[in-house]
């Protein structure tokens, strides 16, 4: 089973402490720092009808650059605020200069570069964004699929904190589990509730990753999910595609996948339940009378 990761331990005291919004995106700023080298978080409220963006604030940005952010943002500025909007998944701008989803007088004006924003989502949809990234001569950066597992699951702290500080009920950062139910087929954290589909390899990867203490190899994983035995040239591309399924499917619930030098390691923002599903008895099996 997962543990809670180490970074979980750091950010939730700081975040149940949080009684604004400034201390809240200070403490997210240092694990954004540490994670995926960004500077400067800021986060937006998005209303119900996805029509507007609002400023709610900052930390790390230029004062330069928060001169050029407008405290409303209406989300047919540009298309990059339009997929935030729709709340489906992060969206990664790797230069704001040259992304034709990210042009607009507003990020020319604000320097933007590279652009990660991560729609905080509720049960009724996206109700905010976390967004992060660098500005004029810092350059842009590479953002790779285990960084975004990461921001993911800071995001879904913040999503939580965000809330609370709104006037929504609290709900303990760290105690709220993630259950990975083989028998339901599904993945719940809280009142998130992602259907896990029907190809096979995605849900055997996660279930085999959910059971492992550690990292697990890639010829274990194949073995288990595939029930062959490993052959770079005939599996990576094919557990390459299966993983990157598996991320996008999971990732609504917190969960992510990195990869090290032992193998793939299941990242969690809490600790993860695995229910396994019974294996059928022989009263199961009898034939009905």
């Amino acid at each position: 089973m997962s543990a809670v990761p180490a970074w979980l331990h750091r950010l939730a005291p700081a975040l149940q402490r949080a009684t604004e919004v400034g201390p809240m995106l200070a403490a997210v700023r240092r694990e954004v720092r540490d994670v995926a080298g960004f500077d400067a978080v800021w986060l937006y409220s998005i209303d119900r009808d996805r029509r507007h963006a609002h400023f709610r604030g900052e930390a790390g940005v230029s004062p330069r650059t928060l001169r050029a952010l407008p405290t409303t943002l209406p989300v047919d500025l540009a298309p990059m605020l339009q997929e935030v909007a729709r709340g489906e998944g992060p969206v990664v701008v790797e230069d704001a200069q040259l992304d034709v989803r990210a042009s607009s007088p507003v990020a020319a004006g604000a320097g933007n570069r590279t652009i990660v924003n991560v729609p905080l989502v509720g049960p009724d949809g996206p109700f905010a964004s976390l967004g992060m990234g660098t500005f004029w001569d810092q350059g842009t950066r590479d953002v790779t699929a285990e960084t975004i597992d990461h921001l993911v699951g800071i995001s879904h702290c913040v999503a939580l904190t965000f809330e609370r500080l709104c006037g929504a009920a609290p709900e303990p950062l760290v105690q709220l589990p993630v259950e990975i139910d083989e028998a339901a087929n599904a993945v719940r954290r809280g009142s998130i509730v992602v259907s896990l589909g029907r190809r096979r390899e995605v849900r055997q990867l996660l279930f085999t990753l959910a059971a492992a203490p550690g990292p697990v190899a890639k010829s274990t994983l194949v073995a288990t999910v595939f029930q062959e035995q490993y052959d770079p040239f005939r599996h990576d591309v094919r557990l390459r595609v299966n993983l990157g399924r598996l991320r996008a499917l999971v990732r609504p619930a917190g969960l992510g996948v990195v990869a090290g030098p032992a193998g793939y390691r299941l990242i969690a923002p809490s600790r993860v339940i695995l229910i396994a599903a019974r294996a059928p008895t022989a009263a199961d099996r009898a034939p009905a009378k």
